[in-house]
């Protein structure tokens, strides 16, 4: 393999003219290779599409219905981890109750955080601000309301 290709470099650097038929077949061979990656690279950005939690604690861009919903899910399941095993825990553990608060504040935090980010983009992929997030009954809501069939000024249009 390797005495081949010294053959081919060899051959390269002494003949320094290449014959017509050698660029037709030089060219022909590039437009396949340009097709080829044209193909895969379309590929990527169907795939890209399909990707869940590029960046979940960003408010910009857009999420679709299932990424929310499964989103709320995560959110509701952490919830419950924090309720059941870190206040039994909490309580058990410490005496003082403004260390069991601050605890389990610092624990809150990130998913708060979490739930806004990801309800101010799924805001975005309807066509509101993500502001309407605070809206009382709004996250509730979201949940069910299909999302525009068109790019809007907070991304692409996520198929």
């Amino acid at each position: 393999m390797f005495v081949k290709l010294i053959k081919t470099v060899t051959v390269c650097l002494v003949r320094t003219v290449i014959l017509p038929s050698e660029i037709k077949q030089l060219s022909e061979e590039l437009y396949l290779y340009k097709a080829k990656t044209r193909k895969a690279c379309n590929r990527v950005g169907e795939v890209k599409n399909l990707i869940m939690f590029k960046a979940p604690f960003s408010f910009k861009g857009r999420i679709g219905m299932l990424e929310y919903f499964i989103s709320v899910l995560i959110y509701i399941v952490y919830l419950l981890l924090i309720k059941n095993y870190l206040i039994d825990y909490l309580f058990q553990s410490f005496e003082d109750v403004g260390t069991v608060f601050l605890v389990l504040s610092l624990s809150l935090i990130p998913a708060i955080y979490f739930a806004l980010a990801q309800g101010a983009k799924r805001n975005h992929d309807i066509g509101n601000s993500g502001w309407f997030i605070l809206l009382p009954l709004n996250n509730f809501i979201i949940l069910f309301i299909p999302s525009e069939k068109a790019d809007n000024k907070y991304g692409e249009y996520l198929d």
